[in-house]
């Protein structure tokens, strides 16, 4: 194991996505196996230092930077250390620190998929685990927690469970736990999370499985050493279409027309083959920026969609066919769409997909002004009018933004771009609004990202103070020397008052 207090060292792992500029550390640990990560989170219990578990650190929540103590950096921690075949798909078994990437490269080699792919492939597993991340493909495959199958977690004690999916569930509200040795018994908050695509605290339900509870925790219970991850044959390709629309209101109808199949294919209540992968979104204030890059798209545009669908060799022409079809009958001109089958093409779309963060990105640079970036979802058939919501409070603001995202998903990211501390405050405010408005309609503060350091406030909100205390509570019962992932999910004095 390695420590390194070197101030330029510790520098790297200040910082991420979130735009958090004050964190501070005495030093990043390296564990390279488990019995020395076991080993330092005991003896840090002992002696009561905060440790912060810092992956790839390409979250946007802070959650993976210190406010004081010790970073453990997962990076050494990245090993693949078993991937099995089988004859339905197989299953990989990673340490935290093995990149989505590097994951994917190894196991195509045993003709195998791992079906999430969240945005950024040089995130860490461990990093997806800890915010249950999902992606644009969430829309067909969901998120992170529906592919672990097993666990190893070092709680700070250092005691090690392995949790195996489907071995311990809660019955009313408790799980009965005997791992790594002796009973214990944990109490359950009393709230229950949206039935949608969240990452908004813990993750609770009635008779839950154990192993749900860890996918999201941000780094607060313990740390995750060793994952087996569900893998999926790698028999299907996948081919891409990104529409263009002068009216955005035509857009959004296309878009429930594509889920309303979709998800009707999938019951197997209609025959049809069309059953759509992604489903993006880009508003008009997106197209102007990505124009910047990429010149070709159509002037006079509103909005586009991106949409993936998978197909197989023999299937091809039928569902290229398919989608012609359905998406003339909705009056769509394809001779001003794109396509995409070869791999440069995908390569392209990937590039355009990908492309939009980072031109947001350097506008806030320039503009020296923290953008003000929402991760809200809401249930389906209450898209349209928070949406609507969205933009009325957008325009009555009057300040430069973009909204894009995965819109299949109900789930779009409004970054909102403030020049000066005044916009900046009313920026706030207004996703403040967004919030209230997102919660009342029975949606989630945070689809994919987590909560971390920066959204307490809109955690409280979406489930209110009590409900805050219980999960300050739960993180006790799994971390008594409170020394776990400091400040992520809720304020740490929360947990001295307990």
């Amino acid at each position: 194991m390695f420590r390194k207090e070197d101030k330029e060292i510790i520098k790297a792992y200040l910082e991420d996505g979130s735009g958090i500029r004050d964190a501070f550390c005495e030093a990043v640990i390296f564990p390279e196996s488990i019995s020395e990560a076991q080993e330092f989170l005991r003896e840090s219990a002992l002696k009561k230092i905060p440790v912060t578990i810092s992956g790839a650190r390409t979250g946007v929540t802070g959650a993976g930077l210190p406010y004081g103590g010790v970073v453990l950096a997962t990076e050494r921690l990245n090993k693949i250390l078993e991937i099995v075949k089988t004859a339905k798909g197989g299953y990989a078994v990673v340490e935290p620190g093995v990149r989505i990437v590097d994951l994917d490269e190894e196991i195509r080699r045993f003709g195998l998929l791992y079906l999430p792919q969240p945005t950024e492939n040089n995130a860490f597993i461990g990093g997806t685990l800890a915010t249950n991340a999902s992606g644009a493909r969430g829309f067909k495959y969901g998120s992170t927690r529906n592919y672990v199958r097993r666990i190893k977690v070092v709680l700070s004690s250092g005691e090690i469970w392995e949790i195996k999916r489907g071995e311990v569930f809660a019955n009313q509200r408790k799980f009965k736990i005997n791992l790594g040795g002796g009973d214990r018994e944990i109490l359950l908050p009393n709230y229950t999370v949206p039935n949608l695509k969240t990452s908004a605290g813990y993750f609770v339900k009635e008779n839950m499985d154990l192993i749900d509870l860890f996918m999201g925790q941000e780094g607060t219970l313990g740390l995750i050493t060793e994952i087996e991850l569900s893998l999926a044959p790698r028999d299907r390709n996948i081919f891409g279409i990104i529409l263009f629309f002068k009216e955005e209101s035509k857009a959004l109808d296309v878009v429930h027309k594509i889920k309303e199949v979709s998800f009707l294919t999938r019951k197997g209540k209609i025959k049809s083959n069309l059953d759509a992968l992604s489903l993006e979104f880009f508003d008009f204030f997106s197209l102007q920026l990505l124009r910047e890059k990429f010149p070709q798209i159509p002037q006079d545009i509103e909005t586009a969609l991106l949409v993936e669908q998978e197909y197989t060799p023999e299937n091809q022409n039928v569902v290229l066919d398919e989608w012609v079809n359905f998406l003339d009958k909705k009056g769509i001109l394809l001779e001003n769409s794109w396509f995409s089958q070869t791999d440069k093409e995908k390569e392209f779309f990937q590039d355009f997909r990908h492309s939009l963060p980072e031109l947001v990105n350097m506008i806030v640079r320039k503009k020296g002004f923290p953008k003000i970036g929402t991760d809200m979802a809401v249930p389906g058939e209450k898209f349209g009018s928070v949406y609507k919501f969205y933009k009325s409070l957008l325009k009555e603001a009057n300040l430069e933004y973009v909204i894009f995202g995965h819109i299949g998903d109900n789930h779009l990211h409004i970054n909102i771009l403030p020049q000066n501390g005044e916009e900046f405050i009313k920026a706030k405010n207004i996703y403040t609004e967004m919030v209230k408005k997102v919660v009342e309609m029975g949606g989630t503060v945070s689809a994919e990202h987590g909560i971390g350091k920066l959204k307490h406030k809109y955690l409280e909100i979406m489930f209110g103070k009590e409900a805050i205390k219980e999960m300050a509570y739960l993180k006790k019962q799994f971390d008594p020397a409170l020394i776990l992932g400091l400040d992520n999910i809720f304020p740490k004095e929360l947990l001295f008052t307990l």
